[in-house]
């Protein structure tokens, strides 16, 4: 081997063009600026290009029945969103700058052209979607974690109880499985099985092998007073 050649061979192995720059020349095209708090685009707009952020950082969100929003991804400089207009002819989230922000857009069938001639885009493209496929499942199991909690709370305030020698907690009337739960509230055992760790995590509801479920009576009303989105009417 030459020296040339052991030289070459020392050297570190060239690195594949980030994402964000190969993207970047897509996106070529002159900026929209958004102040902090501007909405780039909300439900009911028309879902037909992709968008990249050139400067600052945007959130992606959606809002309750109740009134909560609920951030699923934000995107910092470089990356790119709106990826629903492939399968969208409306938006139903909202877009919004979380700070002035400078963001890109091009058509669809543009973007889709130019990925077609740059295979080398078609990986990271691929993974990026389904990183962010995998994360809004995880807030959305999340959320209907939440949900459960709020309903389960709610349920066992309803269930036949015994009070127990300690006046601020009761004990259920008989002992219920997390199957027997899950079957009345209409949820697979796992979730509420979450559901119930998280209302022990809490201090509401104690329960040891072999022993009936105690729980805060005062406690679960004053958390269903907190987290009223879910009342005991709808359970």
């Amino acid at each position: 081997m030459t020296d040339s050649n052991l030289d070459k061979s020392n050297q570190p192995a060239p690195r594949a063009p980030q994402a964000g720059g190969l993207w970047s020349t897509l996106f070529d095209g002159p900026g929209r600026t958004v102040p902090k708090g501007g909405r780039i685009f909300q439900p009911g707009d028309v879902s037909e290009g992709l968008f990249f952020v050139r400067r600052g950082l945007v959130k992606l969100s959606t809002v309750l029945p109740s009134g909560e929003e609920i951030t699923f991804r934000v995107y910092p400089v470089n990356e790119i969103f709106g990826e629903f207009c492939f399968c969208w002819a409306v938006q139903r989230f909202w877009a919004t700058a979380l700070e002035s922000s400078e963001v890109v857009e091009v058509p669809a069938d543009r973007a889709i052209e130019w990925i077609v001639r740059r295979p080398e885009l078609v990986v990271p493209l691929v993974s990026a979607l389904s990183e962010r496929i995998a994360s809004a499942y995880d807030e959305l199991r999340t959320i209907s974690t939440s949900i459960v909690v709020v309903r389960l709370a709610a349920k066992l305030l309803t269930l036949p109880t015994v009070e127990s020698s300690n006046g601020h907690w009761v004990e259920l009337g008989r002992r219920f499985t997390h199957e027997e739960l899950a079957q009345i509230l209409g949820v697979r055992r796992e979730t509420l099985t979450r559901a119930m760790s998280r209302l022990k995590e809490l201090g509401l509801v104690e329960h040891t092998a072999g022993n009936p479920t105690r729980m805060h009576r005062a406690g679960l009303q004053g958390f269903l007073l907190t987290n009223s989105t879910v009342r005991m009417t709808r359970v």
